[in-house]
Parts: structure tokens; sequence; C-alpha cells
């Protein structure tokens, strides 16, 4: 498929996001919180704001709780199903600590969950209903079609950054893909993009960890600037994402 550069004025909101100081928290990034340390100065690091239902997931200490977050990790990370259950238990344990932990420090805040019509007929499309009512498949699949159908509504609503951890999400809406370019050879994207990485709370591995950061342009849709030199936008259903490639 052809693809062709964004509009110069597209391109330099893309950098001027980087700059944000809050960012909405894709469903993914959170899934990989293990790998998160608590930053010692949370005034230096970006807010992430996290529809309420997966805040009350995470806050809420309970047995359905833990089946449900336990499904939800092994459905955004497939490798984790091969663990055994006493590993698999400590990872979900270590995700929700950490999550409590950014909470508490008013690093990670939540939202209202809110549905744009479109997204929310987009996402049904991708996750469809799953499983009998009230099953533990069911409630997955709705807690998931409630995060995202959230995060990208209030991106459009908003235009407020989507920063994720790797391209999950962009794999999610793989279906729905049409490609833009951004220039390979950019420095004001490069400087930016080492900026941007400095104020993001550490990652095990370091400079390895991928971070991508969405944004969306009222009604024209999402549009996602680039966290390292290469950098591809995608347009889904309406909604423009841009991931950097791995």
């Amino acid at each position: 498929m052809a693809r062709k550069q964004p509009p110069e004025g597209d391109r330099r909101k893309l950098l001027e996001l980087l700059d944000d100081k809050e960012y909405l928290a894709d469903l993914f990034h959170i899934l990989h919180f293990e790998e998160v340390e608590v930053p010692r100065t949370p005034g230096a690091t970006p807010i992430l704001r996290v529809p309420v239902s997966i805040d009350r997931l995470f806050t809420r200490w309970n047995k359905e709780s833990e089946e449900l977050l336990t499904a939800l990790v092994i459905w955004a990370r497939p490798d984790t199903a091969s663990l055994n259950p006493a590993a698999m238990a400590q990872l979900v344990s270590t995700i929700r600590s950490r999550y409590v932990a950014l909470r508490e420090l008013r690093v990670v805040r939540p939202i209202d969950d809110e549905a744009d019509p479109e997204i929310l007929a987009l996402i049904r499309q991708l996750l469809p209903d799953a499983g009998p009512r009230g099953s533990l498949l069911d409630r997955m699949t709705q807690t998931v079609r409630t995060s995202v159908t959230t995060i990208l509504s209030a991106s459009k609503r908003t235009g407020q950054g989507i920063l994720t951890r790797g391209r999950d999400l962009s794999r999610f809406l793989r279906d729905k893909v049409i490609q833009l370019e951004l220039p390979r050879k950019a420095d004001d994207v490069v400087q930016k993009k080492q900026k941007f990485t400095s104020r993001v709370f550490a990652f095990k591995g370091g400079r390895a960890t991928k971070f991508f950061v969405g944004v969306a342009f009222g009604v024209t849709g999402i549009l996602v600037p680039p966290a390292a030199p290469a950098a591809v936008p995608i347009a889904v259903a309406g909604l423009t994402f841009a991931f950097v490639d791995p």
C-alpha cells in the first residue's frame, strides 16, 4: 500500500506532544508494570491517566479481580501462559503492587470510562463477545473493550497522548490499517525522543524498551508521535496511529 508524508503541521504537533506532562495509559503498558521502577521524584515523571474500570481492577484485592487480572496478563502476554501457578501469581502480584505504588504517588490517576460511538463500534468488531455471559472470558473481553475504547475516545475528544510500551495496541488494531510514514532521518525527532525517554519511568532493559505515544487531532482521528527516529502513522477507521519500527 502506498505511503505518504503527514502534513507538516501534524508533524510539529507530534513533536510537541513529547513534552507533555500527562498521557493516557494503554492497557498493554499497564500489564508490563512489573518492569517499572517506582520513581523517587514523581514530579519529574509524566502522569498516566487510567480508565476507572482498570483502576478498580487493580485496587480491589479479591479472588474475582485476581482471576480477571491473571486472564488479562495471559491474553496480553502469551509468553506468560507457560508459567507455573506460583510464578504467575507472583507476576500478577508484582504488577498490581507496582500499580498501587504509582497510584499512591499520584503518578497514576483514574479517569471516567467513556465510549465514542464510532470507536466502540470498531472495537466491538475487533473484539466481539466471547464466552457465556458473566464467565471469566466474557468479563475479560468486556474489560479489554472498555479500556481500549476509553483511551481512544478520550484521546480523540481531548487530543491527549496515549503512552504504550511496544506495538501491542497497533497489533490489536492491525486488521484496519493504512500506513503512512514520517521521515526516517530527523534530528528533531531524535532529540525529542531522548528527552522523552529520560522522563518516563525506568524500565528493566533500559534503552531496549520501546515507548510509543499517541494523540488524537479532534474529529480527524488519532495521530501518534514517534518515540524513535523511524515511525509509521496508521489510520484505523478514522483513527490514525504512528508507531516506531522495532
